[in-house]
């Protein structure tokens, strides 16, 4: 995907034919430039629909839900 672009595919049809769709975003806050992963697609699967924050710690990146960043 190209960057500002709400597409998941070139021609418009992998979103279709792709079992998942696994998306990480990049959002840029002040000078920040902050990771997000979400699930858009996943078939046979109830799956969150939401973008969760990705963060990088000595080796390993690490998901936090919403809950977990207000406590």
């Amino acid at each position: 995907m190209y960057q500002g672009d709400n597409r998941f595919g070139k021609y418009g049809v992998e979103e279709f034919l792709a079992d998942a769709i696994i998306h990480l975003d990049l959002r840029r806050e002040r000078d920040i430039l902050e990771r997000y992963l979400g699930i858009v697609k996943m078939r046979y699967t109830n799956h969150n629909l939401q973008y969760f924050p990705l963060f990088y710690n000595k080796d390993k990146f690490i998901i936090y839900t919403k809950e977990e960043i207000e406590l």
